[in-house]
């Protein structure tokens, strides 16, 4: 083969996998959705999602949190999770402008909030915070699960 074909076999090669990069970026991937195994509750098991007095809030964060598993709809403790308590404060900038910043506070727990997050959230939650219960994790003896299950994670915003 001389120059001029090996030059030319070169750009083509490029050219084609330009050309293929470029329609594969543009192809849209489908977003994940995520397959939760269980919806998560605080103790009332009625208790899932939205807007929740600091008084009930810490009523129900003080005992066990629950799923209701999507395969046979009973309720069962969790073995594990996380929250994440935001706490919105009212701040000053350098220049002595105020500002509404948020502080977080995040805790591993079993299947109820341990005494000093709960001491804490005693002490720091008033309306206006939100509190994240994720990586809730259950495992569902009926069915003989071998790992943990996830559930859904809730958001629950705090108000009078």
């Amino acid at each position: 083969m001389n120059r001029f074909s090996i030059l030319v076999t070169s750009l083509l090669t490029v050219l084609l996998m330009s050309t293929a990069w470029i329609i594969g970026a543009q192809t849209k991937a489908k977003p994940v959705v995520p397959k939760w195994s269980g919806i998560t509750y605080l103790q009332d098991q009625q208790t899932t999602d939205g807007e929740v007095s600091v008084k009930k809030f810490i009523e129900l964060i003080s005992k066990p949190i629950y799923v209701k598993d999507n395969r046979d709809n009973k309720f069962y403790t969790v073995n594990s999770f996380t929250i994440t308590f935001g706490e919105r404060g009212l701040y000053e900038d350098e220049a002595g402008k105020p500002m509404i910043v948020t502080d977080y506070l995040t805790r591993r727990c079993t299947d109820q909030v341990d005494t000093a997050m709960l001491k804490e959230l005693r002490f720091r939650a008033k309306p206006g915070d939100t509190a994240y219960i994720e990586n809730v994790m259950f495992r569902n003896e009926n069915f003989k699960d071998k790992f943990s299950q996830e559930a859904q994670p809730i958001k629950i915003i705090l108000t009078k």
